[in-house]
């Protein structure tokens, strides 16, 4: 990177959701404020994530010149347990992200983009310092994990800050953290004896700052620019590349001619999610001033090097940079309140905060007590608990007890200890700060209740029992919300719906076993199950499963045999489980079932089921979010098979006629538009079922051209996400050789006819995806497509023709403009 003016931009993205799993099964469940998306990662990735990583820049036509990942030009931090989301869920994006901070290096001396952040997004001056301490060390090594090097910087959590803290990250080798200007509180030329006090307005955010806590312990601090940052968070300059251009240009001041940092920090999910299109605002804005040489864009840790700090600063302690007065947001009614809704306060938060400080404290006794007979340094050992979390692997475990344990340890000792651990994990998760951020007990409030649940029912398989006490204090927390419900009952709400123990986790292995047959060997969510024995019993719509099984969770390293029945009837189901180690027992209870059902006795059934399984029976409500919608889906579409030849029927006795009136121009009844909705439907599920064997159009085309004539909007949902599937293989098979390979143009022909066929009958196609694809062809192929275009018509293969007017015809259908595509991937291989 070359030097050569004074002024830089860095702009920071604070890119974080809270960890929204169900902590007994570690999954994401339905979330409907998310709709159409299962849940709001998948939403905010949708709109933002994803976005950021394939940003757009349009040319004067509006077509597609250049796909930049914003990544690479921009400051970030992903919150840990998003970025392991994102590796599970959307590795495509994740790669990205990771690829960003590798290639950001090249341009900052070696200082990649990303830095680390507060594990669990906890308020740090509302913590112990040994959760400080475990949230800073969980951070790094997530960090390291992810990004295969040590992060110099570190993201506060809401930037709340004070010296403890601060003290902490210097002693875990954090160079430097980004807080707001408002937390400053005076400034002094480093080597000088007098301070000056400053403000917002007074303080110089255009250099970076040393905070000095001893002698021989400093930080460096990065104040963002508060009124540039307010600006892209809730003004309107993300809504043109140009005015977010000339918005950074303005905070430059022209007077000086000493180095000048622009910076600003702002959540993530300004860029998309927030703000729609800013992604591609931010991408255009840091490619113009890039280009146009305005400044250089940089990170923080690459100008930390460049311009050490020549002001010392002190800071004040317990602020954040959306609460300039203290940190009360996250534990009084003293915060700001969002929607500012007459006659709301915030008074729930209060009882929130002492409800899980009292829990805290009681499990940090009982963890001290308990894991002590086992571990050496219960702090130290929490702090490496990561590697386990972050890989959770039989190899990962034996590598942390042979580090920490007293002394070899058996199967029952080993779960009591990584329960134990999970028990702090869940502990430290119940401090998430967007539980107290909102305005009332929605569903933030809820997932930090969901933590502090499995922390009590952990805390009860060591006999301390700490929920009635956990409950008293939550009652003083009231919602503003009609039927004006209090934390206890929102807590016990919480605790029916979500809660999973074995017994619970078995019932759903069972229930799903009456739909479709189980693998012997399965995991479901974190728990892998073996199935020792099982007979299958069917008479009418009854269907009966009775076996027996071993189930081991990978959470807390516990395990069980149990013996279980499935029985599905015509619209119900019915499921039990019972914990039991002794095989003959489960045979003998498996004959009395199997010869009551063979009677033909459901009612019979149920009895001896209630009086085997007593507490232990559960029904469809029982089923997990995901399972439950699949099983129910399936129940309505058994319940309306019989309309199928009803309506078929209906269809084929009136078509002649409603053809003749459609032709001298008489309304069809709506009835008959009805009939035709559901007929054409049915034939298209069909030929889509067809077309996945054959790939062949005409069908579909036929079924789509009915409608078309009718005048019906077909569910065409299944197909947007066929055809672009299709067509993503084909790329991705011309990815792996080249468009040399003598397949090339047959799978461009495939493509374009996909594509042509989705953009005739406008179906929802994921655009974005396949111009992503459609350009790294273009990227790794550009030396042939240069050879190409400099060859003479004479010399030219016929083959090397088609293929570029294929590629042009599919980049117009793709909204590309591939000419400026290519002299820009040109250029940028040059540099």
């Amino acid at each position: 990177m070359t030097i050569d003016d004074d002024r830089f931009v860095c702009i920071h993205g604070h890119f974080y959701q809270p960890p929204r799993e169900n902590p007994w099964i570690e999954e994401i469940e339905l979330e409907d404020s998310a709709a159409p998306f299962p849940n709001w990662n998948e939403k905010i990735t949708h709109e933002c994530y994803a976005p950021n990583a394939y940003a757009r820049i349009l040319d004067k036509d509006g077509k597609i010149s250049k796909i930049k990942n914003n990544y690479e030009k921009m400051s970030f931090n992903f919150g840990p347990t998003l970025l392991d989301w994102l590796e599970k869920k959307v590795p495509s994006v994740y790669k990205k992200i990771l690829e960003a901070d590798e290639n950001s290096k090249k341009f900052n001396g070696g200082h990649g983009n990303a830095i680390a952040q507060i594990y669990n997004h906890i308020i740090m001056p509302l913590a112990l310092k040994h959760d400080k301490e475990t949230e800073i060390i969980w951070g790094i090594k997530s960090f390291l994990r992810d990004f295969k090097r040590k992060p110099e910087g570190m993201w506060l959590s809401e930037t709340a800050v004070d010296l403890e803290t601060i003290e902490l990250l210097i002693k875990h080798g954090i160079k430097f953290i980004i807080l707001s200007p408002h937390q400053a509180s005076k400034i002094r030329k480093i080597g000088t004896e007098d301070w000056t006090d400053i403000d917002v307005q007074s303080l110089d955010t255009s250099r970076c700052y040393k905070l000095n806590i001893s002698d021989d312990k400093s930080i460096a601090i990065f104040f963002y620019d508060k009124g540039l940052s307010s600006d892209i968070a809730f003004n309107g300059i993300l809504k043109e590349g140009i005015r977010f251009i000339d918005r950074i240009t303005y905070s430059f001041d022209p007077s000086k001619n000493t180095p000048q940092l622009v910076n600003a920090a702002t959540d993530g999910e300004s860029y998309g999610h927030h703000k729609k299109f800013a992604e591609m605002a931010l991408a255009y804005a840091l490619e113009y001033i890039e280009s146009r040489k305005l400044a250089t864009i940089i990170n923080y840790g690459y100008y930390l090097e460049l311009f050490p700090p020549q002001y010392e600063v002190e800071i004040l302690e317990n602020t954040s940079w959306s609460d300039s007065q203290g940190v009360e947001r996250w534990r009084s009614d003293l915060g700001d309140s969002i929607s500012e809704k007459p006659g709301w306060n915030q008074k729930w938060r209060t009882p929130l905060r002492d409800a899980m400080n009292f829990l805290k404290e009681k499990v940090d006794v009982l963890y001290v007590q308990e894991v002590s007979k086992y571990l050496q340094d219960p702090w130290d050992a929490r702090n490496y608990y990561i590697d386990v979390v972050i890989n959770r692997t039989d190899k990962q475990r034996e590598k942390f007890f042979s580090k920490y344990q007293k002394k070899d340890l058996d199967e029952e000792e080993i779960h009591k200890v990584i329960s134990l651990m999970e028990m702090q994990r869940n502990a430290l998760l119940m401090f998430t700060s967007c539980g107290w951020f909102f305005d009332d007990m929605g569903i933030e409030t809820k997932q930090i209740l969901k933590y502090a649940i499995r922390v009590i029912q952990i805390a009860r398989e060591f006999n301390w029992d700490l929920e009635n006490e956990y409950k008293n204090i939550m009652k003083k927390a009231r919602s503003n919300i009609a039927p004006y419900k209090t934390g206890d009952m929102i807590f016990e709400e919480v605790k029916k719906e979500y809660i999973v123990n074995f017994e619970k986790a078995i019932s759903n292995y069972a229930l799903l076993s009456t739909m479709v047959p189980m693998e012997k060997e399965c995991e479901l969510y974190v728990y892998r199950v073996r199935n020792l024995d099982h007979v299958r019993l069917e008479y009418g719509f009854a269907v009966c499963v009775i076996g027996y099984l071993e189930i081991f969770s990978n959470l807390t390293c516990h395990f069980e045999k149990s013996m279980f029945i499935g029985i599905k009837m015509e619209r119900d189901f019915i499921a039990g489980a019972k914990i039991i180690q002794d095989f003959d027992e489960y045979e003998r209870n498996k004959k009395t079932l199997m010869k009551i059902f063979e009677g033909e006795s459901i009612t019979e059934l149920i009895r001896a089921v209630d009086h085997i399984f007593k507490d232990h029976i559960f029904g469809i409500t029982d089923l997990f979010f995901k399972e439950r919608k699949e099983v129910l889906n399936k129940l309505i579409t058994s319940n309306f098979i019989f309309l199928d030849t009803e309506f078929n029927q209906f269809y084929n006795i009136n078509l002649k006629f409603m053809r003749y009136l459609k032709n001298i121009s008489v309304q069809i009844p709506d009835k008959f538009k009805l009939v035709l909705e559901y007929v054409l439907n049915q034939d298209l599920t069909q030929e889509f079922d067809n077309f996945l064997k054959e790939k062949n159009y005409e069908n579909l085309e036929k079924t789509l051209q009915k409608a078309e004539y009718w005048g019906i909007k077909l569910n065409t949902t299944r197909f947007d996400k066929e055809i672009t599937r299709t067509i993503i293989n084909l790329l991705n098979t011309i990815l792996k050789s080249s468009l040399k390979n003598p397949n090339a143009i047959t799978y461009l022909e495939q493509i374009e006819e996909a594509l042509n066929f989705a953009v005739k009958y406008k179906l929802n196609i994921i655009m974005w995806e396949i111009q992503n694809e459609f350009i790294h062809i273009i990227e790794e192929n550009i030396e042939l497509l240069k050879e190409i275009k400099r060859m003479k018509r004479s010399e030219i293969d016929f083959k090397y023709v088609q293929i570029l007017s294929l590629i042009n015809t599919i980049g117009t259908n793709l909204n590309l403009d591939i000419e400026i595509i290519m002299r820009s991937i040109i250029g940028s291989k040059m540099i």
